[in-house]
């Protein structure tokens, strides 16, 4: 039984990684970079893609294929990397929100410190 529910959650990630592999490249073309929380979006989205990848070449290569090791350490490097850095940007904008009274700011408001300086004025700083 406990093999079957094993080979179960094997197929389901496999049928994870596609999606996955496909956000990053589908959010490649929009302007991920333009805010803080797209950038961090991306960083964990990409390291998700690497973990995923990291469980299933062992689970087709075995879990002793050549540097296993370092592929293993630099995967889940760059996931707490992603993590830590999702975590920073929530805490900074819910600091900024609470500093303004309110998380969602109002049109003409002083500009938002994640923003940078060449983004469009017509977009939510938080978008």
């Amino acid at each position: 039984m406990n093999e079957v529910v094993n080979q179960f959650a094997d197929l389901v990630l496999l049928a994870s990684f596609p999606a996955i592999l496909l956000f990053v490249l589908f959010y490649l073309r929009s302007r991920w970079r333009t805010y803080a929380v797209g950038r961090a979006l991306m960083h964990q989205a990409i390291s998700l893609c690497l973990v995923v990848f990291i469980v299933l070449l062992s689970l087709i290569l075995g879990s002793d294929y050549p540097g296993r090791p370092f592929v293993r350490l630099v995967g889940y490097t760059v996931l707490c990397a992603a993590m830590w850095r999702m975590l920073w940007v929530l805490v900074k904008i819910q600091r900024q929100g609470a500093r303004e009274g309110h998380p969602m700011r109002r049109q003409g408001d002083a500009p938002h410190p994640l923003r940078r300086h060449d983004d469009p004025p017509n977009l939510p700083d938080d978008f």
